[in-house]
């Protein structure tokens, strides 16, 4: 019956979702490897940072190298909920009771839903980012054939599982159900279907504070559509609907409506324009640290490098999407910011849209690419910080 079913898909259904479980697989099994192999090997670093947030019990191997630094948060506000979660931050001096509501609601309610199904928070969360991952790399093969054709979307789960930060896709962090509904909102702009784009935006909205950001990208959309009633910018209002229900949510939780900013403000430091990141690197350059690390610097540049290819080679509203997401956090701190270009999908379009040009690209950047995934995975399996 299986058998007969797969042969029911259409051949060309058949060879992009083998390319994608491919490309899936073996990048997610490789990684759990170094990760397993890592925990056992090398050095951890929980003993060299007491004062960070450590809330949830250990599991077992293969789960417990996917839930590290910010996965304590989602976990703990999946487990207790926000108001539950000042108590524990009562416990800590480097916290307040507000630094929970950094944290966007959607995935960590999710991961309490998975996680009551299968038996854990930790599992929950690795399959909740994995389902998401897999959903937004189809809806991202879907946009780019759109555009550029079937060879350019072979490249897509390539590009994006090898990124060099692509651990954070698998992880208990919010990225990948980010991604998802980022690529998902804009995917159904390009069918006009307004209302799915609208709320999915909307939900994204709810699972990062950055995702009320789409609304520019889905009005340009709408605005360059031919013939489309007025009605149809209505579903666009779903977008902010999101960000002010989780504020006043914040309201009525903490007695403070902008707690999530406040809290944003404490640990990247107060805002100006996208130069504030490289004024901060030059104050005390290091390898790697929080404000001042080479590499968060190196993918700040080339993403900065990489915007006028994308105004010049993909739709405009990704551009603009992309413009956003990387200038955005640059005005207050470089901290992370190689974990955060992950949200920057339109650079995996452009990078997929490179490896189907040009021969000799798609070689050069997973020999790039890999083994730092490699080093990142090891590092984050152990506890260190990578971003």
């Amino acid at each position: 019956m299986r058998i007969h079913f797969w042969k029911e898909i259409p051949g060309h259904l058949r060879s992009e979702i083998g390319n994608l479980l491919l490309a899936w697989g073996s990048t997610r099994g490789a990684l759990l490897v170094v990760g397993l192999l890592s925990a056992q090997l090398l050095p951890s670093a929980g003993g060299l940072m007491p004062g960070n947030l450590r809330y949830h019990s250990p599991q077992a191997l293969p789960l417990e190298v996917w839930s590290q630094w910010d996965s304590e948060w989602y976990l703990l506000i999946a487990d207790r909920g926000y108001a539950g979660s000042r108590e524990v931050l009562d416990g800590y001096e480097n916290y307040e009771e507000e630094d929970a509501s950094g944290y966007f609601p959607l995935y960590p309610l999710l991961v309490r839903f998975a996680g009551n199904t299968v038996g854990n928070d930790v599992g929950g969360g690795v399959l909740v980012s994995n389902l998401s991952l897999l959903v937004a790399l189809w809806f991202l093969g879907r946009l780019v054939r759109l555009d550029h054709g079937n060879e350019a979307a072979r490249f897509v789960p390539w590009v994006v599982l090898a990124f060099p930060t692509s651990l954070y896709l698998s992880a208990v962090y919010s990225e990948s159900l980010f991604l998802m509904l980022a690529i998902g909102s804009l995917y159904m702009a390009r069918r006009e279907r307004w209302w799915a784009s609208g709320g999915l935006a909307c939900l994204a909205a709810l699972t990062r504070p950055l995702g009320c950001l789409l609304l520019i990208p889905l009005a340009w959309e709408l605005f360059r559509s031919p013939r489309q009633p007025l009605r149809s910018w209505i579903p666009l209002g779903l977008i902010p609907l999101g960000t002010l229900g989780f504020l006043t949510f914040c309201l009525s939780t903490y007695g403070n409506f902008l707690a999530p900013l406040e809290r944003q403000i404490r640990w990247r430091g107060g805002g100006s324009g996208p130069w504030r990141a490289f004024s901060r690197f030059l104050e005390a350059p290091a390898i790697h640290g929080a404000h001042n690390s080479w590499i968060d610097l190196v993918a700040a540049v080339a993403l900065i490098l990489a915007l006028p290819l994308m105004f010049r080679h993909l739709r405009t509203s990704y551009a603009l999407f992309a413009a956003m997401m990387t200038l955005a956090p640059l005005c207050t701190s470089l901290w992370s910011f190689s974990r955060l270009s992950l949200a920057v999908f339109p650079l995996f379009h452009l990078l997929s849209l490179g490896c189907a040009r040009w021969k000799g690209f798609s070689p050069a950047y997973l020999s790039f690419s890999l083994p730092l995934s490699a080093l990142f995975m090891s590092m984050f399996a152990n506890g260190w910080w990578v971003g």
